[in-house]
């Protein structure tokens, strides 16, 4: 049909007319590589016409024999799986030791430090300054001596003599006492004749006077009777003086021999100190000194230790003092053999607290007499001290190797009756390490409980264990049953047991 350009028409089968692109510009490289030779590139079919219907059948294949494999072992699997016999799991249940915690009259321990001392000791030292004569061969340090034993013989000479000297000047003193006395006697008795002779004097002196007042005698003898009576006044008057002089003269000496008396007491004293003797019974720690050298006053030459009575300064801390007393139990326990324990008492406590190291301390003293010398504290030895405070309350215990971080694990039923684990928190009131034969076990370490920390007549596993988890099934044992071997295992050591 005519179709005019001015009036275009369209049929339903027509495609529109699509105007003719552009012509391309000449390229001068284009056209240099359309001149070379052109390489085939291949043909890739698949994002032309899809999959080939051969591999979608090989691949479809492969995964229905995937899931025919998984299903057959899937089914091998289940028809070879054990049958669960509830009776053979519960003997499998673990089996554990328990404890059943018990209430036990317990006091509360304040624990310190100290270093143990003989509370009989002293270190013998030399008075005078002398040489060592000689040192008794028995003096040995270890042995053994009694009070007044000889220690140390010094040389005396040389107190020797001066104790002769004293002594010699007190003879002498004594001597001039004797002729003190003795002239002393003369004088009186001479005193006694010239008052006598005085008397007489006097007496004819009034007689001449009465007679020269008459006229009967004269002047010549009155002169004469007055110079008699003067002459037994003066002789009287001199022998008193030297009367009087006596006894000052007796003083004088006499303080002059006190003090050569106290001299001659000091000499006697020194001698005596040339032998040094034991001041009391004792070991010797020490003996410090040969024969040959030259000691002085205050030089230590012997140390004695008595160790039947031991005294302990023990450190305790600030918050004891309202609790400790006098009579208080103590606990000493070397630091070096902690497995050995020493029963003490308080004795005395001291009233103020160390600022510095915010410590109180207590002296306790432990009397050794009755023990063994194996079974005595020695003297210097550094001791753990435990001070029993306050009455024997019962109290709830339980052994310290049962609390793992703070916690223990108890035994407790579940829903189907079966005793399981459970971790329950506790707070120890204190420490406490002593043996409680109460509780049927060897233990020597304990924490003390607060009455409600546990429900009551709870079990607890006797040693916390790692590798028991909370709600685990286990078949407890008492511990103060035998243990007896695991069927599967064969091994007698239960989880729970030291």
């Amino acid at each position: 049909a005519f179709v005019s350009p001015a009036e275009p028409t369209m049929t339903a089968t027509d495609t529109p007319a699509v105007p003719p692109p552009p012509a391309p510009r000449p390229d001068p490289a284009r056209d240099a590589s359309a001149s070379a030779p052109s390489i085939p590139r291949p043909v890739d079919h698949t994002s032309a016409r899809g999959w080939p219907w051969w591999a979608l059948l090989v691949r479809g294949l492969a995964v229905l024999i995937l899931i025919g494999a998984g299903a057959a072992v899937f089914g091998m699997l289940r028809a070879s799986a054990p049958t669960l016999n509830v009776d053979e799991a519960q003997r499998s249940q673990t089996r554990v030791l328990i404890y059943e915690p018990v209430a036990v009259p317990v006091q509360r321990p304040f624990r310190g430090y100290g270093t143990a001392r003989a509370l009989d000791a002293t270190n013998v030292p030399a008075r005078v300054t002398a040489t060592v004569a000689s040192v008794p061969p028995t003096i040995l340090d270890g042995a053994r001596v009694e009070a007044g034993d000889v220690l140390v013989e010094l040389d005396p000479t040389d107190f020797s003599a001066e104790a002769q000297r004293l002594d010699a000047a007190l003879s002498e003193l004594d001597a001039t006492l004797d002729q003190i006395d003795s002239q002393e006697a003369r004088l009186t008795e001479r005193l006694a004749l010239e008052e006598e002779d005085l008397t007489i004097t006097a007496n004819e002196l009034a007689r001449v006077q009465r007679l020269a007042d008459r006229n009967v005698a004269n002047d010549q003898d009155l002169d004469r009777a007055r110079s008699a009576e003067l002459a037994s006044r003066r002789s009287v008057t001199l022998t008193r003086e030297t009367l009087d002089a006596l006894p000052p003269r007796r003083a004088g000496i006499a303080a002059q021999r006190a003090g050569l008396e106290a001299q001659r007491t000091l000499a006697q004293e020194n001698l005596q100190r040339t032998t040094i003797v034991a001041p009391i019974a004792g070991v010797l720690q020490s003996v410090a000194v040969e024969p040959g050298e030259s000691v002085a006053p205050g030089q230590q030459v012997a140390r004695i230790v008595d160790p039947k009575v031991i005294e302990v300064p023990i450190a305790l801390p600030a918050a004891s003092q309202s609790a400790v007393r006098l009579g208080d139990v103590v606990k000493l326990r070397p630091t070096n053999d902690s497995a050995r324990a020493f029963e003490a008492t308080v004795a005395r406590v001291s009233p103020e607290i160390d600022p510095q190291s915010r410590s109180l301390t207590v002296y306790a003293l432990r009397d050794q007499t009755q023990s063994a010398p194996e079974d005595r504290l020695a003297p210097g030895t550094f001791v753990e001290a435990d001070v029993l405070t306050g009455d024997l309350s019962p109290r709830l215990v339980i052994p310290r190797r049962a609390i793992r971080r703070q916690r223990v694990q108890a035994i407790v039923p579940n829903e189907a009756g079966v005793p399981t684990l459970v971790s329950v928190s506790i707070d120890p009131l204190f420490p406490l390490r002593m043996e409680l034969p109460a509780t049927g076990l060897t233990d020597d370490e304990w924490a003390v409980l607060p009455d409600d920390a546990l429900p009551e007549d709870t079990a607890i596993l006797a040693t916390g264990s790692s590798t028991l988890l909370d709600g685990q099934a286990v078949t407890p044992v008492t511990i103060t049953d035998p243990p007896r071997p695991h069927p599967t295992d064969g091994d007698p050591q239960l989880p729970g047991a030291e």
